[in-house]
């Protein structure tokens, strides 16, 4: 924890998982001492594709069987999910969390679930900040009030031995530090960078889902109408809070 947690910026979810996953392979033969690369990547690429899974769900549950072609086929192209897909770091799996979060508050009923959905919002806060931010804002998304408050103090409860690594980790500072101030144009960078770094990309999924939007079936008509600003929301807060920050 010293040397890998408190001197980093990231929680230590995924510094503790590595450290038990080469203590597993060494017990079990894996070559060198539980570290060789196939053995260290393989819980992410299975988390990424628990993660795609998800997306599946969610597609067709809020916009329908095209949704689910587009989805994949994007997850599929893009080259940041592909890159981070099986790469040893906490992305992957702070995403997989989230999606599997947002699949299970969309249909969850139940004390158990509850319980599932509290110790997947503390997870996922274990792997990043932000994992633990999309959690919450899907949780203020999706969840009534009163469900919503026993699925957050839950959430606490799991995650409160962490706290004190936060507050150290916080001591480091941020901007100016290692992180350089974000311009005016940042956010639409980023956002262009995620479709590949490409305009004519980023124009074609943003016209086809504005034409999705627009020109929706009567049969899913009330769908999109009872949650169409949500997935808008969880994807623009996180961006607004990373500037404010």
């Amino acid at each position: 924890l010293k040397e890998a947690v408190f001197e980093d910026y990231h929680p230590a979810g995924a510094q503790i998982f590595l450290k038990a996953w080469a203590t597993l392979g060494e017990m079990l033969g894996v070559p060198l001492n539980g570290t060789i690369e196939w053995w260290i990547k393989a819980p992410f690429l299975v988390s990424s594709l628990a993660g795609l899974v998800a997306v599946v769900f969610l597609a067709r549950r809020w916009f329908g069987g095209t949704a689910v072609g587009i989805a994949l086929a994007l997850f599929g192209s893009l080259q940041w999910p592909l890159l981070f897909a099986s790469v040893a770091r906490p992305y992957a799996p702070g995403v997989a969390l989230g999606l599997v979060f947002a699949a299970l508050a969309t249909e969850g009923h139940g004390k158990r679930r509850e319980w599932t959905l509290g110790l997947l919002a503390a997870f996922a806060a274990y792997l990043h900040q932000f994992a633990g931010l999309q959690a919450a804002l899907i949780g203020c998304f999706l969840l009534p009030w009163p469900k919503l408050f026993r699925v957050g103090l839950i959430a606490a409860l799991f995650y409160a031995p962490h706290l004190p690594v936060l507050a150290h980790q916080l001591g480091h500072g941020g901007l100016g530090s290692f992180l350089q101030a974000p311009d005016a144009f940042f956010a639409l960078r980023y956002v262009k960078l995620l479709f590949n770094d490409s305009w004519v990309l980023l124009l074609v999924v943003s016209a086809s889902g504005l034409g999705g939007w627009i020109f929706a079936s009567n049969s899913r008509v009330q769908t999109l109408k009872s949650i169409r600003w949500k997935p808008v929301g969880l994807f623009l807060t996180p961006l607004a809070v990373a500037w404010t920050y």
